[in-house]
């Protein structure tokens, strides 16, 4: 049986922005007008007088110089500031524009201490994409490795979900299996075309380990898809995603579902006070053909995290992810003692997870996640499983 636990955090974040300009440090303000003399409707008015500023002109006040020249108090006194308002990737309370091509002049805005509104676009994104098991709501442009290890699946062919029904009646493994072990290795390239809109690839790898058929490994099924942002302010994200399966692994060999499935879904985040995001999912997901186990299934969590990623120093955000599955039709079949499949209705049956985890990075060109995951119900996808997942911002 192959079981392997493999996982990296790979690359060093350096990057940075200088502002660097003058203010003049004078105050020279505030000074009456020499030229503001006498009664406009006086004849005196039109004559300067003897003492007129115009003969004994005042001698200009002192420069003092702004004990604080800086707007920004945060900043201390004496400290130089930049010509003109600090460029706000968030202007409007929007986040369009801002999430894809920020400046990186612009990158390093984040105060140590400071809340989610002191964040620039890629931080900001970062705080709505940190769970490890929901889907982001976020647009983001990044590289993803993962890497996942699950053992005790005992229906891995419920409604055909992992992979398809079992031969002869369907194109699945040989033989009915009880329980098997498996690992994904996954890449996953997300490509933005716009602030509120990008497509995304998913290949993965997989390593079966079944208790009666013969271990196999091979390319799994291949998803692809677009994020479509409904709401991107500050405080709250909203998208559409659609996923589509491909058909690319080898039923007969416990690698694909042998079957195209379409998931559309609602993926939302929500800041919590200044450090907290709450992230939620609603998924469908369709088989489009496939045997009489084939069944729609319905995908929904809850995570939340807690923390800020920081521009310019390793940063640690603890993720606690409740997900969800339903099974609203179809067929399952389990092994009988005397190896005969027992086939039975997969309707209704509710599978609850519980996953734990941490993410962290330096800066914002990469950052990684290590969790692990439970089963909280009878039902089960799998007894437990573990995930390891490094992302490059590109």
């Amino acid at each position: 049986m192959i079981r392997g636990i493999a996982g990296g955090v790979l690359g060093v974040c350096l990057f940075g922005g200088a502002l660097a300009s003058a203010q003049s440090p004078y105050h020279p303000l505030g000074e009456p007008h020499p030229f503001a003399v006498g009664d406009p409707f006086s004849a005196t008015s039109f004559a300067p007088p003897t003492n007129s500023p115009l003969e004994n002109p005042p001698q200009p006040a002192p420069l003092v110089p702004n004990p604080n020249p800086n707007p920004n108090p945060s900043l201390g006194a004496g400290q130089p500031n930049p010509v003109g308002p600090l460029p706000n990737p968030n202007a409007g309370n929007s986040l369009a524009e801002s999430l894809v091509n920020l400046p990186n002049a612009n990158r390093a805005m984040s105060l140590a201490g400071g809340s989610l509104a002191d964040l620039d676009a890629d931080l900001l994104s970062l705080s709505y994409s940190s769970v490890g098991y929901l889907d982001s709501p976020a647009i983001l442009r990044q590289l993803r490795i993962r890497y996942d290890t699950a053992y005790g699946a005992n229906r891995p062919n419920r409604a055909e979900y992992f992979y398809p029904r079992g031969q002869p009646t369907g194109p699945g493994l040989p033989r009915p299996e009880q329980s098997l072990d498996y690992q994904d290795l996954s890449i996953l390239i997300e490509q933005p075309l716009a602030a509120n809109f990008s497509l995304m690839a998913f290949t993965p790898i997989r390593w079966l380990n079944p208790d009666i058929n013969s271990n196999a490994a091979g390319l799994s099924d291949l998803q692809v898809g677009f994020k479509y942002g409904l709401i991107q302010h500050t405080d709250r994200l909203v998208t559409f995603q659609l996923l589509t399966t491909v058909p690319t692994g080898q039923g007969d060999r416990g690698l694909g579902v042998e079957t195209v499935r379409v998931q559309p879904g609602l993926l939302a985040a929500q800041r919590i006070g200044e450090r907290g995001t709450l992230t939620g999912e609603l998924q469908y997901n369709v088989p489009l053909g496939g045997s009489d186990f084939a069944g729609d299934v319905l995908r929904y969590g809850v995570g939340l995290s807690y923390g800020l990623p920081q521009a310019d120093r390793p940063w640690v955000m603890p993720v606690l992810e409740t997900v969800g599955w339903t099974v609203l039709d179809g067929a399952e079949s389990s092994r009988l003692p005397n190896g005969m499949p027992m086939i039975q209705d997969a309707a209704g049956a509710t599978i609850v997870n519980l996953k734990a985890g941490l993410r962290f990075g330096t800066g914002t060109a990469w950052d990684a996640y290590v969790g692990y995951g439970r089963a909280l119900t009878g039902e089960v996808w799998y007894d437990e499983v573990a995930r390891f997942e490094w992302r490059l911002r590109f």
